[in-house]
């Protein structure tokens, strides 16, 4: 599906602090940070359902609503915690996949800014360390992110966006740029297999989508396999990459 292009230098970003927690099936879960990046002063209002039969542009400003509301962050280290703001989020990311499933206006620019700002502000930060022996490290599906129920959502969001026959290319050209590519290809050291295959599945929309950023992508996957290969650093996202060639 992508060819793979000669090494060389790569463009390289640095990450935020961190991200969701992890835990291990039936084992301890790894201590998380999460918690301290959570929005503890906003609170999710309770807002009407986007109408796919109503004209889009009367469903835009509640649409971006949404969107902003998604940016808010949740602690799942404590599963007793802002349970109902959880619980809201959940739907809020349901009613915005099905909305866009349904309508087939074209998209505005401000949509395209917010649905790529959402998707950065829940998936871009440092994943945490999880210790696995070797034989752990060979169980598919041993290690589970805590905030996946989330986390699905927003990669679906983003996917069913990046194929819409709404989406226009050039309005997000300038987002999905190679810092955000090269974040994306951080969580493919991701220890939840799930996540693997939702990035591997952005990655191939966005190959799809943007033939600037080809190349940049071809880069990327082929710097993974020879650093692998000549250094012995390997990357949990080898097997999902190797599905995309």
């Amino acid at each position: 599906m992508i060819g793979i292009a000669s090494s060389g230098n790569f463009y390289r970003s640095s990450l935020p602090e961190t991200r969701s927690p992890i835990k291990r099936k039936k084992k301890v879960s790894c201590k998380s940070r999460y918690g301290k990046m959570t929005n503890l002063n906003d609170q999710l209002e309770q807002l009407e359902k986007l109408d796919p039969n109503k004209p889009f542009k009367d469903q835009e400003t509640l649409f971006i609503q949404k969107l902003r509301q998604c940016c808010v962050l949740y602690d799942f280290d404590n599963p007793d915690a802002d349970v109902e703001g959880k619980q809201l989020k959940y739907m809020i990311l349901r009613d915005i996949m099905d909305y866009l499933i349904q309508i087939r206006d074209t998209l505005s620019a401000a949509i395209h800014q917010e649905i790529i700002g959402m998707v950065s502000c829940n998936l871009f930060y440092s994943l945490p360390s999880v210790e696995l022996t070797e034989d752990e490290r060979k169980e598919d599906g041993l290690v589970e992110d805590v905030a996946w129920p989330h986390l699905t959502l927003v990669y679906q969001v983003f996917h069913i966006f990046l194929y819409h026959s709404g989406f226009v290319p050039i309005n997000a050209q300038y987002l999905i740029n190679k810092r955000y590519l090269t974040q994306l290809f951080h969580l493919l050291s991701s220890e939840d297999k799930r996540e693997r295959v939702a990035v591997r599945k952005i990655l191939v929309a966005i190959y799809n989508q943007f033939s600037d950023v080809q190349q940049f992508i071809r880069k990327e996957i082929c710097y993974i396999f020879l650093s692998f290969i000549y250094e012995g650093r390997y990357c949990n996202g080898i097997p999902q990459l190797l599905q995309m060639m």
